[in-house]
């Protein structure tokens, strides 16, 4: 499979994943060396790290939210690593107190490298919440992508 048809394949995975509120199939589009950083900026090491840190979220703040891919821009850097750009929005979050939140939007920026088994996966994710004003994706960007 074509690179960039794989990482969007990837990207399909994480965000159904997501949307069944599943940490231990959401952990597993990760390296199993990956770094995790969220939109607070809490950080996670591993798989194991990704899948505990989306367990307490999916259970509390994140157990009705709906990720949404807005966009999706793929750079290959080698023909085993790709940067990748995720714009996204979500609904259904709630905060620390139970209340809906409002629709969020943001930008996942994401390392993914070709396993040894020949699989992407994602071996470095930050994530940023967006204000309401910022851009969305570029021009030239899959928009409107349902991976």
């Amino acid at each position: 499979m074509p690179p960039d048809r794989a990482i969007r394949a990837l990207m399909a995975e994480f965000r159904a994943a997501w949307n069944a509120h599943d940490a231990a199939r959401l952990s597993a589009v990760f390296a199993e060396d990956a770094d995790y950083t969220s939109w607070r900026g809490n950080r996670a090491g591993g798989r194991v790290g990704v899948r505990a840190h989306h367990s307490a979220g999916f259970q509390a703040t994140l157990k009705e939210s709906i990720l949404t891919v807005d966009g999706l821009k793929i750079r290959e850097v080698r023909p085993d690593i790709a940067s990748v750009d995720v714009w996204w929005s979500m609904t259904g979050a709630r905060d620390e107190a139970g209340a809906l939140r409002p629709p969020r939007r943001g930008l996942m920026d994401l390392i993914v490298r070709k396993s040894e088994r020949g699989s992407w996966e994602i071996l470095v994710f930050h994530n940023v919440e967006l204000p309401r004003d910022a851009p969305g994706p570029a021009q030239g960007t899959t928009v409107g992508t349902r991976p």
